[in-house]
C-alpha cells in the first residue's frame, strides 16, 4: 500500500499482480535470492505486457473503509481470545466474580467491545457520506444475511463493484466458484471449488448464506430444492453463496 501510494503520487504506471501467478509462470526455479526474484518479475512483465493493465488506487473513502475493517477484525480477534481465556478460568475457579484475573479480563473485553462499536459507527459514517458507496451499500444490505461487515467487505474487495466484470470472477476470487476437472474419456472428477481464494470473504459469505437460508423464503426454497435433487449440504450451501 505504501509503495502504491508513492507511485500514484509520482504519476508512475504500475501493475499489482499476485506473486503466485508470477512464480508458477516461471517454470522450475532452483535458486532463491533477490536477483533471481527481480529477473522473474521482469520476465513476467515483459512476456505479458500485452495482457497486463495498469493498477489504480481505490478511492479515499474505500481506503478508509479497508483501514477500519482491518482494525475491527484485529480487535474482534483479540476479544475472542480474551473471551476464551475467561471461559477457561471460570471453569477452574469457584468464584470468578472475585478473582482479579477474571475482573481484568471482563474489563478488557468490555473496553474492546466499546472500541469495536466506535469503529462500526465510523464505518457507517464513511459509507453514508459517500454517495457512490451509500447507494450500493443500501442495495446490498437489503439482502437477507448481508449486514454492515459483509456489505462493507464486499464493497471494499470489489472496489465498489468496479473490479470484476462478472459475478463468477468475484466468486472465483472468494473461492466459491466450482471448476471442472476432466481429461479425455477416463478422468471426470466432480466439480469443486479451488482452495486458493480469499478465506475471509468465503467465511463471511458462508455465514451470510446460512442466515439467508433461515430468513429468506426464496433462498430457503432454493436450498431445499437442491437438497431434494440429491446435492450434498455443502454444495447446496455453496449455490446459495454464489
Amino acid at each position: 500500500m505504501k509503495l502504491a501510494l508513492y507511485l500514484s503520487s509520482k504519476n508512475a504506471v504500475y501493475v499489482q499482480e499476485n506473486p503466485v501467478v508470477i512464480k508458477r509462470s516461471s517454470g522450475v526455479i532452483r535458486e532463491k535470492n533477490d536477483v533471481v526474484d527481480a529477473m522473474m518479475i521482469a520476465r513476467y512483465g515483459w512476456l505479458h505486457r500485452e495482457e497486463l493493465s495498469a493498477s489504480e488506487l481505490k478511492d479515499k473513502e474505500l481506503l478508509e473503509v479497508g483501514r477500519l475493517l482491518a482494525l475491527r477484525d484485529q480487535l474482534v480477534r483479540s476479544r475472542t481470545g480474551l473471551k476464551s481465556t475467561l471461559s477457561e478460568l471460570k471453569k477452574l475457579l469457584n468464584s470468578s466474580s472475585t478473582d482479579t484475573c477474571c475482573k481484568t479480563l471482563v474489563s478488557s473485553i468490555a473496553h474492546l467491545t466499546s472500541q469495536i462499536n466506535k469503529i462500526e459507527k465510523q464505518l457507517k459514517s464513511v459509507i453514508k457520506d459517500s454517495e457512490a458507496l451509500s447507494q450500493n451499500y443500501r442495495l446490498i444490505t437489503s439482502l437477507k444475511g448481508v449486514s454492515l461487515v459483509v456489505g462493507a467487505q464486499i464493497l471494499y474487495h470489489t472496489n465498489n463493484f468496479k473490479r470484476f466484470d462478472s459475478w463468477r470472477q468475484f466468486s472465483s476470487y472468494c473461492g466459491t466458484a466450482p471448476f471442472g476437472h476432466s481429461s479425455g474419456t477416463s478422468i471426470h472428477k466432480r466439480r469443486k471449488c479451488h482452495p486458493m481464494g480469499d478465506r475471509q470473504m468465503k467465511s463471511l459469505l458462508s455465514m451470510a448464506a446460512c442466515t439467508a437460508i433461515q430468513h429468506d423464503s426464496e433462498l430457503r426454497r432454493y436450498y431445499k430444492k437442491k437438497l431434494e435433487e440429491g446435492k450434498l449440504k455443502m454444495i447446496a450451501l455453496n449455490n446459495v453463496r454464489n
